[in-house]
């Protein structure tokens, strides 16, 4: 799978900083592209937080469940964050 942040998401998407933890196993997140990828090694529930944070060091979190089914596709709906 592979999923990358949306640039409509921030309105100053560009001068963010995007971490995200913990991962479920075997997926990956780059904070130079935005993506998510990988395939999920473990079926169950990650609870993800999302934090972008600008360059006055002001931050904000948001977080969302990563959901992996046996013999499923793995679904993703994060929250937007707010600015």
């Amino acid at each position: 799978m592979s999923y990358t942040i949306p640039a409509n998401t921030f309105s100053d998407f560009e001068n963010l900083t995007i971490t995200a933890s913990p991962l479920p196993p075997g997926i990956t997140y780059d904070p130079a592209t935005k993506t998510f990828s990988g395939t999920p090694t473990t079926v169950g529930t990650t609870t993800i937080t999302v934090t972008a944070t600008d360059n006055h060091a002001e931050t904000n979190t948001t977080t969302f469940d990563f959901v992996v089914r046996a013999n499923t596709a793995p679904t993703f709906n994060p929250t937007p964050i707010v600015d």
